[in-house]
């Protein structure tokens, strides 16, 4: 079982990504707690890579897997996770082609190289831009406040948009608060579900709404 479970520890760990940032995209977790636990789980990720490089098996699968998953991380620590797994993959494949003096893979992973350093400004201008949009983004930033209604029965309505290039969009969609320690660990549940203008406003005339502003005093 510990066998099967190193021979195949990468696949596994990108199927816990994909759960992670794509099944449970609307599972958001914040807080300091979180911020370490993920900052442990990349060390640790790394530790099994490298010490048990030679038994792991599919890395160069992986690192082509990881490069498109990677556009798809939920959020900043999400997103290391993915690029300290790609460049650690990347770098012990190269060692093991030396160490192992096989031609063919030598000559695959110098061309590698040289593709990198090639277009290394680029890549690290596009890595910094992704990193940059994951750490600054904001849940709640696309939404307009003075349109954002909480709701009976953990319903939430309201209007958003990426900015000026884009158009309105209304959702009316659940918005859980499943554990909340301020700071601390936050963790929540928000599904967006677009809709009309028109079931947006009717939703909002039929049930019980307030205004989050009036809430939480903004108003």
């Amino acid at each position: 079982m510990k066998k099967d479970l190193i021979n195949n520890y990468t696949i596994f760990m990108i199927i816990i990504f994909i759960i992670e940032n794509i099944i449970l995209i609307n599972l958001k977790i914040k807080g300091i707690v979180y911020e370490i636990f993920m900052l442990i789980l990349v060390i640790f990720n790394m530790i099994i890579l490298i010490k048990y490089n030679s038994e792991i098996k599919f890395k160069i699968l992986t690192i082509i897997v990881s490069l498109f998953l990677f556009l798809l991380s939920k959020d900043f620590y999400n997103a290391i996770f993915m690029i300290t797994n790609i460049l650690t993959l990347l770098i012990i494949t190269i060692f093991n082609a030396i160490k192992k003096q096989s031609l063919k893979t030598i000559i695959l992973s110098i061309l590698a190289v040289i593709f990198l350093f090639k277009y290394f400004f680029y890549i690290i201008l596009f890595i910094m831009f992704v990193l940059y949009n994951k750490l600054t983004y904001e849940e709640d930033s696309d939404i307009y406040y003075d349109t954002y209604y909480y709701c009976e029965n953990n319903y939430e309505a309201y209007v958003y948009s990426a900015g000026a290039f884009d158009s309105f969009h209304y959702s009316v969609g659940k918005h859980y608060e499943i554990f909340n320690i301020d700071g601390i660990i936050n963790v929540s549940y928000r599904e967006r579900n677009e809709t009309t203008k028109e079931n947006y406003e009717e939703f909002i005339r039929n049930n019980k709404c307030t205004l989050v502003g009036d809430i939480d005093g903004f108003k």
